[in-house]
């Protein structure tokens, strides 16, 4: 922050359409003052170096979780399955090609439903426990796909 305080009200006062001691005004500027401060406290307080050792915050095991999801969500294939489905339809089921575009639309829509799902129950359950059931859920799937495949 550049201590540009009455700046800001000024501008917010004009959002506002309101005077700068409005206290819709007054609470936003102390919420923006605050979140500067805190940020800039933050931003001093951890180093390219911490990031990378197993300290006591474990930053490294932290940043390995939050990268590794969704490298091992790309590693899974969910993208090829999407994209190749209907292809994959015709050529080892012998479906026609709206039957498989169809199919395939479905599957979309059901990646988006089951997305919508777990945003839902994210909190609610645990992210780690609601990994484990899409873990198991894919395997099934897989599996399942193997066997139909296979014969």
């Amino acid at each position: 922050m550049r201590d540009r305080v009455d700046d800001a009200r000024a501008i917010l006062a004009r959002l506002y359409a309101a005077p700068s001691n409005d206290p819709n005004v007054v609470d936003e500027i102390q919420y923006l003052v605050a979140t500067v401060q805190l940020e800039s406290e933050v931003q001093h307080s951890v180093s390219i170096k911490e990031i990378f050792s197993s300290g006591p915050q474990m930053t490294f095991r932290r940043v390995l979780l939050g990268a590794g999801t969704p490298f091992f969500q790309q590693l899974g294939g969910v993208n090829v399955i999407a994209y190749y489905l209907p292809v994959v339809l015709v050529r080892s089921f012998g479906m026609s090609d709206r039957t498989a575009l169809i199919l395939s639309a479905v599957d979309a829509m059901s990646l988006m439903f089951w997305g919508g799902v777990a945003a839902l129950l994210i909190d609610r359950v645990g992210r780690r426990r609601l990994m484990m059931w899409g873990v198991g859920a894919s395997g099934v799937c897989f599996a399942v796909v193997a066997t139909v495949e296979k014969k």
